[in-house]
């Protein structure tokens, strides 16, 4: 593996190059940040904590095919005001 950061202005930007990142290998890595929400596109089947973003009705059947799904977010929903309203939920 290799990685690079850059940090400038308090803001902290980091690459990692490995062939394969495990779902706990990435979340490990972001916790050591201490943030309040981890947000990780790609792996539905996992049994963590989810927010379900349907594209559209031929979505509709992962809803009973997922587990641990707390929000789901649809095409219709203003989605930028959706997603700001479940991280505030979630870091309450």
């Amino acid at each position: 593996a290799t990685a690079t950061s850059v940090e400038g202005e308090g803001m902290l930007l980091m690459q990692a190059k490995k062939l394969n990142w495990t779902l706990e290998e990435q979340i490990q890595v972001l916790t050591y940040m201490n943030p309040d929400v981890i947000i990780i596109e790609g792996h539905k089947k996992a049994n963590y904590p989810k927010v379900l973003l349907l594209r559209d009705e031929n979505d509709q059947n992962l809803i009973e095919q997922l587990s641990n799904i707390k929000y789901i977010v649809t095409k219709d929903d203003s989605n930028e005001v959706v997603i700001k309203e479940i991280v505030n939920k979630l870091i309450r």
